[in-house]
């Protein structure tokens, strides 16, 4: 028998989405129970986007002085305007507002056609897409405990994952980002996602991992694989 995900509850957007902001990290599996009686897209999508932008602007001189320190390896400095650090300033934080846009657009519809494909029940794209916004939020807020580290050490070069071994080589290598998605952060939100899954698909736990890793992996995978094409460009 199809089910169909209820979407309505008599609880606040704001309310749900708020709390999800912990929940997600504290008590998944009750939170997840929650969100699919009342999805939420809006308010957590502009959570996501506040954090992306705050870690953005609190780092900002530390990805532009990276961003300009590659480009003037590649000889790309020789013509740049005089104000090429405030025109990169912009397109960077654009850049992070559409990152917070599409890519849980992007799990959400691997996560969909997957899910609707391997189990025997129907969600819709609106509810997978709400699982993908809070387990982005949650890389996100992870992500947070790291500027701490990168301000310290004036380096962008800081990763709980065993690129730190190959950093050497520079964060856009084909081995940094191989080895970075080997992070703690990642694996987290592989397994958040996953449980969200298993519970909007109502199928087990194991399930649920294998649509994240098709879906939250599947990202990983293709940003891999783009590294890797680059680095034989």
């Amino acid at each position: 028998m199809e089910n169909q995900v209820v979407t309505q509850s008599p609880e606040g957007s704001g309310g749900l989405a708020l709390s999800g902001l912990y929940r997600v990290i504290f008590s998944p599996v009750d939170f997840f129970n929650d969100l699919k009686k009342n999805p939420k897209i809006l308010v957590p999508y502009l959570f996501l986007i506040v954090i992306l932008l705050l870690s953005f602007f609190t780092l900002k001189d530390l990805i532009l002085d990276q961003q300009i320190a590659a480009m003037a390896e590649q000889g790309q400095l020789d013509n740049a305007p005089e104000n090429i650090r405030q025109i990169m300033m912009i397109t960077t934080a654009i850049g992070m507002v559409l990152y917070a846009i599409l890519g849980p657009l992007v799990i959400a519809a691997l996560g969909y056609m997957f899910g609707n494909m391997l189990t025997d029940n129907k969600v819709s794209f609106m509810a997978v897409l709400s699982v993908a916004i809070f387990g982005e939020m949650l890389f996100s807020l992870t992500g947070l405990i790291m500027i701490p580290i990168m301000l310290a050490k004036g380096t962008m070069m800081a990763s709980l994952s065993p690129a730190i071994l190959v950093a050497d080589q520079g964060m856009e290598s084909f081995m940094y980002v191989l080895l970075s998605k080997i992070s703690l952060f990642h694996i987290w939100e592989i397994i958040v996602v996953g449980i969200g899954l298993s519970v909007f698909y109502e199928v087990p736990r194991n399930k649920g991992y294998i649509l994240s890793v098709l879906s939250v992996g599947m990202v990983s995978i293709i940003h891999v694989v783009i590294a890797g094409v680059k680095s034989i460009m």
